[in-house]
């Protein structure tokens, strides 16, 4: 896995599903979550690239006592249409972190508890961090 700090400059848009859960329960949510993505991709207009798939969490959430959630995504350009049950997120322009990773999606969790020990170790845990996750590959 690769995580890089990266500067926005342009709004982008997600379409996606929301994984909501308990913090000790969400890892099985993120994955039924993918599943549904992708299951239901034909659905979503104007996706960017097929082949990625994007699971974005605000910041600090495993400090979170309750529900909390976990958006599985696609990229879209423009957006144009919401299919029914699904989300959409505006990200703004500001700073975030994003996690490179390639593997199966039942264990895109992982991904996020890298991404929150290298935040620690670069001693940045401070700042208002959003967490990008990057999926290339949508094996189970």
């Amino acid at each position: 896995m690769k995580v890089e700090i990266i500067k926005t400059k342009d709004i982008t848009t997600y379409v996606g599903i929301r994984a909501t859960a308990y913090i000790s329960m969400l890892g099985e949510n993120i994955n039924k979550g993918f599943l549904e993505l992708t299951r239901r991709r034909e659905e979503i207009p104007n996706v960017k690239n097929p082949n990625v798939t994007f699971g974005i969490t605000p910041p600090n959430y495993k400090e979170n006592q309750g529900l909390v959630d976990f958006y599985c995504c696609y990229e879209v350009e423009p957006f144009s249409k919401l299919p029914n049950e699904m989300v959409h997120i505006h990200l703004l322009p500001r700073t975030y972190s994003l996690t490179h990773y390639v593997g199966p999606i039942s264990q895109t969790e992982t991904a996020y508890e890298y991404t929150s020990r290298w935040i620690h170790k670069m001693d940045i845990r401070t700042m208002m961090w959003h967490i990008t996750l990057r999926n290339t590959m949508r094996k189970q």
